[in-house]
C-alpha cells in the first residue's frame, strides 16, 4: 500500500488525537490555574482571616500539587507530537498510537483529561492508529 494510501486511512486517527492534545493542553492549563494561582488566593485570604499573617500562604505555595500540570503539559505535547508523526510517519503507527493511549491516560494526573473529552478522543484516536492495517 502507498504511503498516500496509509495517510488517508489515518487521517481520522491524527484528528481525533490532536484534538485530544489540545484538550489536554487547556486542562491542564486550567489546573496550572486552579492549583497555583487559586490556591495561593484562598490561603493568603484564610491566613489573614485567622491572623497569621502572609507567612503562611507562602510556605503553602509549593506542594506536591504544583507540579501535576507539568505532567499535563508533557502528557498533551506528547500527544500533539505523536499524533502529527503519525499522519507525518504513518509506518510507525503502531508506536505513535500507543504513546497517544499512554500519556492520554496519564493526563488524567495534571490535565484533568483534558476535560475528559481529551482522554476520551485520545484513547479513540489512538486505539484507530493502532488497528490500522
Amino acid at each position: 500500500m502507498s504511503q498516500e494510501r496509509i495517510a488517508e486511512k489515518l487521517l481520522v486517527p491524527f484528528v481525533l488525537s490532536l484534538l485530544a492534545g489540545v484538550f489536554i493542553l487547556l486542562g491542564a492549563m486550567v489546573w496550572f490555574w486552579m492549583v497555583n494561582v487559586g490556591f495561593v488566593m484562598m490561603q493568603s485570604m484564610m491566613t489573614s482571616m485567622m491572623g497569621y499573617g502572609p507567612y503562611m500562604s507562602q510556605v503553602a505555595q509549593f506542594s506536591i500539587w504544583s507540579l501535576t500540570p507539568f505532567v499535563g503539559l508533557a502528557s498533551g505535547i506528547i500527544v500533539m507530537v505523536s499524533a502529527i508523526m503519525l499522519y507525518s510517519r504513518p509506518q510507525d503507527r503502531t508506536l505513535w498510537g500507543v504513546l497517544i493511549l499512554v500519556f492520554s491516560v496519564v493526563s488524567i494526573v495534571g490535565a484533568m483529561g483534558g476535560f475528559l473529552v481529551g482522554l476520551i478522543l485520545g484513547i479513540i484516536g489512538g486505539a484507530f492508529a493502532i488497528s490500522q492495517r
